[in-house]
């Protein structure tokens, strides 16, 4: 067996922040986890959700899973029972454990999600633009893109997501005006164009927004000292939001809401918002036994958001099915291999579907995440991505076809149309999946 995974905390976590931040991560769980495990013999075992959990797998070639818990490790509270609480049940076969495991672990949500994510694609401002997004830049790009999308397959709905730094600072809920001195003008011109607008947003604050010292009682505290527990991400040290808490729950539900109808923004995508965002020995409002419940509370906290135009994404999930959302991969390597580069794609998807997540949205095409000082994804990456990606449930990109050479075009177009010609199976999956839980991309093979 070559896969083997040291003791470790069994949180979800956003992998490229670990390998950007923290040496030595060793943490290999990635953004969606649940505490459930079954195998080919009917053997299924649910872990409680308020247990300290580790998990190892084949450590030292053992060919076991471990379970175990330790409440002296910085990443749960301390003071915790240290009791392994799980219950074990047996069925037939993997089909039957999975399909009772489902029933008992899942919470159906009550709506699917809006299925025009399925049917239109997504222009994301990550990576393309993550040093060079102002007002002029990000007008040419989407009308060009428009045009281009209107005049090779008369496609005229899209969707453009702002992510990345695009405010003054996180918490701030703004659109910045020095990138954007027009930024209401920009979101009606893109409107005009035919784009509906996503928003990447997180529950960090930014040390240097007003937010941080005006509103410091909202943000997770530290439980070692009477300062503020701060986080080291890409955007510099940050706070983070306190869902646990209803008077910061209710402020960054209004904030959210307020800059939704300023701007026109029809769904937010969260993200940043994974277990190692929250900071070591983190003290809550309310005590969050299991840090993987940040998310499950945050989710709750936003959806009603989405009531309307179902368009809510987020980047991790612990025990949220029951929510109408679609699911984002974690960032993704402009790389070939199955160490989070290409090859994970597929995988991936599948997984999510079995945890519950059919409504999957991959990375963009060719990669969010350059490798050295590239600015573009490979040109034959670009295109087999690409080729994969038709066949998913969401089409995301942020380079574009028309980046490259006229035979990367005609071979883009060409799969374009092909998705066109697929929609109706697509949406045909996403409707069975609403149904009887069956992850899209099984339906879509088998159709």
């Amino acid at each position: 067996m070559d896969v083997s995974i040291p003791v470790q905390p069994y949180l979800p976590n956003d992998l490229m922040h670990k390998s950007q931040n923290i040496k030595q991560s060793g943490n290999v769980f990635s953004n969606v986890v649940e505490r459930f495990w079954f195998n080919s013999k009917g053997v299924g075992i649910v872990v409680d959700s308020s247990v300290p959990l580790f998990v190892s797998f084949n450590s030292s070639n053992s060919n076991l899973l471990c379970f175990s818990t330790n409440t002296d490790h910085p990443r749960y509270p301390a003071g915790q029972n240290h009791l392994l609480k799980y219950t074990i049940c047996k069925k037939t076969n993997v089909k039957e454990a999975y399909e009772l495991m489902q029933l008992k672990h899942f919470e159906s949500p009550k709506d699917k999600p809006s299925l025009d994510l399925i049917q239109f694609p997504v222009l994301s401002s990550i990576p393309r633009l993550q040093n060079n997004m102002t007002q002029t830049v990000l007008l040419k790009f989407v009308k060009k893109f428009k045009d281009d999308m209107e005049k090779s397959l008369a496609i005229k709905k899209l969707f453009f997501e702002f992510d990345g730094k695009f405010s003054s600072e996180f918490g701030t809920f703004d659109i910045n005006a020095s990138l954007f001195p027009n930024a209401h003008q920009v979101c009606s011109t893109m409107r005009e164009y035919g784009y509906q607008l996503l928003m990447a947003m997180t529950p960090l604050v930014s040390k240097d927004s007003d937010s941080f010292d005006t509103r410091s009682k909202y943000l997770v505290q530290n439980s070692n000292s009477d300062q503020l527990a701060l986080v080291k991400w890409r955007y510099g040290m940050a706070g983070i939001i306190d869902v646990t808490n209803p008077e910061a729950s209710k402020w960054f539900h209004s904030r959210l809401s307020t800059m939704m109808k300023e701007y026109g923004i029809d769904g937010l995508k969260l993200y940043a918002c994974e277990s190692n965002y929250l900071p070591p020995n983190h003290l809550s409002h309310g005590l969050l036994a299991n840090p993987g419940a940040y998310i499950t509370n945050l989710l709750s906290l936003v959806s009603d958001l989405h009531q309307d135009k179902q368009l809510l994404q987020t980047t991790c999930a612990y025990k949220s099915q029951k929510h109408s959302m679609y699911v984002h991969l974690g960032r993704k390597e402009a790389k070939w291999g199955a160490d989070n580069g290409l090859q994970s794609v597929i995988p991936a998807v599948l997984t999510l579907g079995i945890l519950g997540y059919p409504f999957v949205i991959p990375d963009v095409v060719g990669g969010s995440c350059m490798n050295g000082n590239a600015s573009s994804p490979n040109r034959e990456l670009y295109i087999r991505w690409f080729q994969m990606a038709a066949f998913m449930p969401v089409l995301k990109l942020s380079y574009v076809p028309w980046d490259y050479d006229d035979k990367v075009v005609n071979i883009a177009v060409g799969i374009l149309k092909r998705r066109q010609e697929i929609k109706k199976l697509l949406i045909n999956a996403a409707k069975e999946a609403e149904t009887n839980g069956k992850w899209q991309l099984q339906c879509t093979s088998q159709s």
